[in-house]
């Protein structure tokens, strides 16, 4: 007769055993799903962590660091943040906040002057709550204006408007206050107690590293910056990323009650979604009683994103080395979340399902015939998305870019029929039969 305490092994160890399998089946699933988004997307590799009760429970690195070289990454390959450097930086400043250095509504200028801004008086109004809510006025950046300087676009705290500027602004504040360098506040109070080992402001000693790609996967020069920028300089990986949103969740280094203003909305940030507000340094979704904070990330050729939600404390957090990142964020707030509501006001970035994509895709992958195939059955289908002269006439262009005359002249020639009444094609026509009969 067995005894007891060994019948009970037995059981446990089975049950422990159909666990461990049905999670690898999970794991195996939603590998595969990320690896069908990402050639879909046209994305190269991809670094994903999932959150779930405040504990990483999934993370995955998948793909190549650069598409020519072919070379996988491994879980220490390092991504471009972008913008997933603010919530860190904001972070700090709070540590500020708790510790009576900062107050959130000081004017900055009375911490340190601001040359830059100067001959407009309204950049005294500034504060750090104005900048990590992105209401100070200031541009995202200077470098985007006609002469290059930095202006002031509206009333500080009359409305919103993204600016690095500010953060870049609040970061020097900062360095002041503590005689440091952001490289440095940030390596202690986030990278080293938080076992960030793979994060840096700077760009680091390694060839452990990803490249960015255009949308049709071309890869680009790769920008290693040198000194730190509090908007967008950190590069990192998603497991690392993952712990300090963890922080965010359950604070070991500030008390929470000092963290809960970055999750207060400050600003509504569209005129149509009532639900999609700024915090302090993290965007919020504030929807059936439950405020998800979130931020994405977009340098030219790399992109990024987090969402977690405060109440189930289950969340992700991906960085992606494609222009194409961002155009997945739908497809992973579904998959984690199964809930395609969330977010679903805020979304300024096409997905990769939209006809622009999935035509050009189509082209670049299978040819003309499958690319016009794609969008006769698109405005069959789905006529309200598919049914415009701009797509044949962008992929005709998208196949002069290639080299590919004929393609092009085929293609403005089957726009012209769709849309005779179209004048986008017409001159494009002209052009290249002149061209074509010239080269026979």
């Amino acid at each position: 007769m067995i005894k007891q305490p060994f019948l009970t092994l037995i059981l446990t160890t089975s049950v422990l055993i159909g666990c461990s399998s049905q999670l690898n089946e999970e794991r195996t699933s939603l590998k595969t799903t990320l690896e069908n988004v990402m050639d879909s997307a046209n994305i190269p590799a991809l670094s994903f962590s999932i959150i779930e009760n405040n504990n990483l429970v999934s993370d995955f690195s998948l793909g190549v660091k650069n598409i020519k070289s072919g070379e996988l990454i491994d879980s220490n390959t390092i991504f471009e943040a972008a913008s997933l450097t603010k919530p860190i930086t904001a972070y700090c400043a709070m540590r500020l906040v708790a510790e009576g250095k900062l107050d959130l509504d000081t004017p900055l200028y009375k911490y340190l002057e601001y040359e830059a801004i100067e001959y407009d008086e309204r950049y005294k109004l500034i504060t750090s709550r104005m900048v990590m809510s992105h209401t100070s006025g200031f541009p995202n950046w200077r470098r985007f204006n006609d002469d290059g300087k930095l202006d002031i676009k509206f009333t500080p705290s009359e409305r919103y408007s993204y600016s690095g500027e500010g953060i870049v602004y609040l970061q020097r504040v900062m360095e002041k206050i503590l005689d440091k360098r952001l490289d440095t506040i940030l390596n202690d109070f986030v990278f080293e107690p938080l076992y960030m080992s793979n994060s840096s402001m700077i760009f680091p000693d390694t060839k452990n590293f990803t490249v960015g790609h255009d949308i049709d996967e071309i890869p680009q020069t790769k920008i290693q910056p040198n000194l730190p920028n509090g908007a967008a300089s950190l590069h990192t990986t998603a497991n690392d990323y993952s712990k300090f949103i963890q922080e965010l969740i359950n604070p070991k280094y500030i008390d929470k009650s000092n963290l809960e203003s970055m999750f207060k909305p400050q600003i509504n940030m569209s005129d149509s979604d009532t639900t999609i507000f700024f915090g302090l340094g993290v965007a919020l979704h504030v929807n059936d009683g439950d405020t998800l904070f979130w931020h994405w990330g977009s340098n030219l050729y790399s992109r990024g994103f987090f969402i977690m939600s405060k109440s189930n404390q289950k969340g992700f957090v991906y960085f992606a080395n494609s222009a194409m990142g961002l155009s997945i964020v739908d497809r992973m707030i579904e998959l984690v979340y199964n809930d395609t509501s969330i977010m679903s006001g805020w979304n300024q970035y096409p997905q990769y399902t939209h006809p622009y994509f999935v035509l050009r895709n189509a082209y670049r992958d299978h040819g003309l015939n499958s690319a016009y195939n794609t969008f006769k059955k698109g405005i069959e289908e789905k006529p309200e998305l598919y049914n415009d002269d701009f797509y044949l006439d962008d992929l005709g262009k998208l196949a002069l870019e290639l080299g590919n005359k004929e393609d092009a002249l085929k293609l403005f020639k089957l726009n012209q029929k769709e849309y005779p009444d179209s004048e986008k094609s017409k001159k494009k026509i002209i052009k290249l039969e002149k061209e074509l009969s010239n080269k026979y």
